[in-house]
């Protein structure tokens, strides 16, 4: 527990709640961000159904009240680095309800995120903020949790092709 906020795996409980942040999370992004987030009802069951598999990479933390609240969200995985042959962390998704920002919801989620570094031996905890979210980027700010890296972000376009990928010969068959 830190800073009043106990920080836990989601149970088959927390579903409807969860359900709640993560529209919020997605519907800030959509307000926000060029590339749209959309959150479908069938999105957020996929979503739900991975982090209620023990076997799937992606995991999720929930940040809780000492009333019980649940008031923020952290969505993880793991991912190999050939470079350095070991196991980092990756940081998804992390949202707090609007009238906790601030309260040190976010160190909570990022000491037991911490944690989870060392007990698995994870060689980085990494994470992407928006160069303009300067709210998140003050929670985070570096030497508090991390260090900035002056690395860019890339997304690869997907492919816009009229066969599926199975009929698909030649990369002249789809534009990019």
């Amino acid at each position: 527990m830190t800073a009043g906020y106990t920080v836990r795996p989601p149970t088959p409980a927390d579903h409807g709640r969860w359900r709640e942040l993560n529209a919020a999370y997605a519907a800030f992004y959509q307000a926000e961000q060029a590339e749209q987030a959309e959150q479908t009802e069938q999105a957020a069951a996929t979503v739900w159904s991975w982090l209620s598999d023990p076997h799937h990479e992606v995991n999720a933390l929930l940040a809780v009240t000492p009333a019980g609240r649940v008031v923020a969200l952290a969505h993880y995985r793991t991912f190999a680095r050939p470079l350095t042959a070991s196991t980092g962390c990756y940081l998804d998704d992390l949202y707090v309800e609007p009238p906790v920002r601030g309260t040190g919801v976010v160190d909570a989620l990022l000491a037991e995120l911490r944690l989870l570094a060392q007990r698995n031996g994870w060689s980085v905890v990494r994470w992407i903020t928006a160069h303009d979210n300067d709210r998140a980027r003050g929670q985070v700010r570096p030497g508090r949790h991390s260090h900035r890296l002056d690395h860019l972000r890339h997304n690869l376009r997907r492919p816009t092709c009229s066969l599926s990928s199975a009929h698909c010969t030649t990369a002249r068959s789809c534009s990019a």
